[in-house]
């Protein structure tokens, strides 16, 4: 135990193996700042002990004090310099450093250590992936499924590299190598929905989710991104249904009521929008989002005009820079007929959202009532020069010009 071991210190000071299993007994006990202390110890009587780098570089590491371990780890190499559990954590450390260089220069010179080859291949694949060389990637996964063809990781990540480099036909074919007893499997199926909705093949990419759902059950995140693709598609009753699936599984995730609530909104079913709105703030009173919506859905009906004011001030208060709740605001005033309150809240509107056709609108409909024409007219064409074809906007203009020659 650890007494024994500080006795024979006493009578052996320069014990080497007496500091090592203090430093391992610290260890397990989690102590690892008493470890670490051990373990130099340990070195400075006897510097050549290799060993002892590879576990003082994992002590600092999990005590996160990263240069440290990497200091070690460099150390270490100089006595090992073909200690491949050294260069593998050393690699990844400058991975999650952010040291792509310096990792891929570990993991290229571990790749000639014929029991650590796969691993570090990998790595190497992975971190031309992240510094988006796809190309080099895909190579690098090519060159692992030459020798190792069953190895789907590998696969799946050939095909994320093809879909990066926008090499979707190979990507799709390689996604769809993956079998269905995979642990990728479901992500690929996941990836070739993407490939299918930006190639506007929306029934595939129904299709694929559907047979993801069918692997994984009732999972909400595939049943969230499959309501999002029918929402795109603009088909409102099965996003609706699909959602309603999800809430079952997962009933107190305010934000699911929430999407439903702006599928409801999109389908022209408003006193649903109201109730599943209702639902989040039960959930989440401060629901900043579900504040706004609620209090914007009376407003542009013209009803509960105060509620609406208390709950879009409650979001405002909660998100008091958002340039779509200071519209919310604006709007409500201008519902009440409060035009120099509309005009104020949508003019700090506009300057955080000056791109936004609906603020402009908004602002012109509130000029306008507050008889100032010039600006109304220039707030319109603003809009409409962000919304082309606008309709509404257009005989916004229209009337309003017409008005102005008719007063000369």
């Amino acid at each position: 135990g650890i007494e024994a071991l500080k006795k024979l210190l006493v009578v052996s000071p320069d014990s080497v193996m007496a500091y090592y299993y203090l430093a391992k007994i610290e260890f397990d006990r989690a102590e690892y700042a008493k470890a670490a202390e051990y373990y130099n110890q340990a070195l400075s009587a006897n510097p050549g002990f290799g060993a002892i780098y590879f576990e003082l570089g994992v002590t600092y590491d999990l005590d996160k004090k990263v240069d440290k371990a990497i200091e070690v780890y460099k150390k270490g190499l100089e006595f090992m310099p073909h200690d491949a559990g050294i260069m593998t954590r050393l690699g990844t450390l400058y991975i999650q450093q952010g040291r792509l260089d310096d990792a891929l220069a570990q993991f290229t010179a571990l790749e000639k250590i014929e029991e650590a080859r796969l691993d570090a291949m990998v790595k190497i694949g992975l971190i031309h992936f992240e510094k988006k060389r796809y190309a080099d990637a895909a190579a690098k996964f090519e060159e692992i499924l030459k020798s190792s063809p069953s190895f789907h990781k590998a696969r799946y990540y050939l095909a994320s590299a093809y879909e990066e480099n926008a090499e979707l036909a190979k990507a799709e074919a390689e996604f769809r190598k993956i079998p269905d007893n995979d642990t990728s499997y479901i992500d690929a199926k996941i990836h070739l929905a993407y490939i299918y909705e930006r190639q506007g093949k929306i029934d595939s990419t129904v299709a694929e989710l559907k047979d993801a759902l069918k692997i994984k059950g009732e999972n909400v995140e595939l049943l969230r991104l499959l309501a999002s693709i029918y929402r795109d598609a603009k088909r409102h009753n099965e996003a609706i249904e699909t959602l309603e699936r999800a809430i079952k599984v997962s009933p107190k995730d305010p934000e699911l009521y929430f999407l439903i609530g702006v599928v409801f909104d999109e389908a022209k079913m408003y006193d649903q929008v109201v109730s599943s709105m209702k639902k989040v703030l039960e959930l989440d009173p401060d629901h900043a989002n579900a504040l706004n919506y609620l209090g914007y859905s009376y407003a542009e009906r013209g009803i509960e005009l105060d509620a609406a004011e208390a709950f879009v001030k409650k979001a405002l208060a909660l998100k008091p820079e958002s340039g779509h709740i200071l519209d919310s605001l604006g709007w409500v005033y201008y519902k009440k007929g409060e035009f120099s309150k509309a005009v104020k809240e949508l003019e700090r509107a506009m300057k955080l959202l000056p791109e936004d056709p609906i603020v402009n609108e908004h602002l012109g409909d509130a000029y306008l009532k507050s008889s100032d024409k010039k600006k109304a007219l220039s707030a319109y064409e603003n809009a409409l020069k962000m919304s082309p074809g606008n309709r509404e906007l257009t005989e916004k203009i229209d009337r309003l010009k017409d008005e102005t020659k008719a007063s000369k």
